[in-house]
């Protein structure tokens, strides 16, 4: 067994680059040169509470029993996870899950850009010490098998990256368009099904819809909530301060009265990372840095957690009225901490909007990566159908 093989999409055999980082957690420079290679974060609260504790059953799903393991699967497939709480990261509310994915290279191939479990085909050796040897390579530490499953002759081995030692938590890191390890989100996985615009591929998807126990953690007795991903765009020199302590001033949206905190899908943040406001020019550290329809020269993205309790839900509510609500009557802050507003009725016709996602505390919010844009991605006019922007 060549336990330094490559891996492989179940889709396609491009080789992944021999020369990509091998532990998830190594800060790597990045190719932009602009933004920091990773943000400090604070540390986690000396103050644990038992919203800090989580369970995740997954041995009622997996088979634990690791003699019975197949000695001749076709492929082995890594799948890696994290709990993030409050005991390993500064502020989360409820534990939440991550698991590893491997991104494909830009290609003119099916399998560009495309996420999956990372993964080898097998061809000879003990299952455990081939597990051994690749976890250590993709984490920097040997973990020790969880339990697996069986999919036809595929085989699925699972790791608790954290298992050992709940080891803090205290950066944050840039993502290119070439980093080739991502921590994906539940929501990513199961409901958008992308990271970024990434495609997350059906064999990662399809796993947990037959195992739907993998997709929870518990809190004390109940599920935690899954967070939604959310993004936020600007001009790219904000990005770092936004990723590393969530500025209030960075994420009240462009309400300037508003104490609520701002977030979106990826395209709709393109917008603001794109452009000023309200399409002006805009000077920031005594430096013009829009061109005279607002753009700007470089742009920024900060992707987050977020978790939408109790949602005051706005679809085909008047503008007007939605206007009301993020400026001046809170009375809807009583019985909900968060706003969805999905479209919008203006002038007697419903207009269908890209999401947005409003939070009213800083505890609701967990920054997890930041990315430059790539402004030849954008066009020269704000496009909300459009699905090609990209990250550098």
């Amino acid at each position: 067994m060549n336990t330094n093989s490559h891996y492989k999409n179940f889709a396609g055999n491009s080789r992944i680059n021999t020369n990509e980082p091998k532990s998830v957690i190594q800060l790597n420079s990045s190719p932009a040169d602009i933004l920091p290679t990773h943000i400090k974060v604070n540390s986690p609260s000396l103050k644990i509470t038992p919203s800090c504790d989580y369970t995740y059953n997954i041995g009622q799903t997996l088979n634990t029993e690791l003699h019975e393991l197949p000695t001749n699967p076709s492929t082995i497939s890594f799948c890696i996870y994290r709990v993030i709480t409050c005991k390993n990261r500064a502020k989360p509310v409820y534990p939440f899950l991550q698991y590893l994915l491997y991104k494909y290279p830009s290609s003119k191939t099916d399998n560009s850009n495309l996420l999956v479990f990372p993964y080898i085909k097998y061809k000879k050796g003990s299952v455990i010490t081939i597990a051994n040897r690749i976890s250590k390579e993709l984490t920097g530490e040997k973990l020790s098998i969880k339990g697996f499953l069986e999919n036809n002759d595929q085989l699925y081995l699972f790791f608790d990256l954290l298992e050992r030692e709940n080891k803090p938590i205290d950066s944050v890191n840039y993502k290119g368009n070439d980093s080739s390890l991502w921590w994906a989100l539940m929501d990513e996985i199961c409901n958008s099904r992308k990271v970024i615009n990434f495609p997350i591929h059906h064999s990662v998807y399809m796993t947990f819809f037959r195992n739907p126990s993998l997709i929870y953690v518990k809190s004390g007795n109940n599920r935690a909530p899954i967070p939604k991903v959310g993004y936020y765009g600007n001009y790219y020199k904000f990005i770092p301060i936004v990723a590393a302590i969530g500025s209030q001033n960075s994420l009240r949206g462009q309400l300037s009265k508003s104490d609520l905190f701002y977030f979106s899908t990826f395209r709709k943040a393109i917008r603001y990372a794109a452009w000023s406001p309200l399409y002006q020019e805009r000077i920031a550290y005594n430096k013009k840095v829009t061109d005279i329809d607002g753009r700007y020269d470089k742009g920024g993205i900060v992707r987050f957690a977020i978790f939408m309790d109790k949602p005051f839900v706005q679809i085909d509510s008047p503008y007007e009225e939605i206007g009301q609500y993020l400026q001046k009557d809170k009375s809807w802050e009583k019985d909900h901490s968060s706003m969805y507003i999905g479209s919008i009725d203006y002038d007697g016709e419903r207009l269908d909007i890209l999401p947005e996602y409003i939070l009213t505390d800083t505890n609701q919010y967990v920054s997890l990566s930041y990315h430059m844009v790539d402004m030849d991605s954008v066009p020269a006019t704000w496009k909300p159908s459009y699905t090609g922007y990209r990250i550098l």
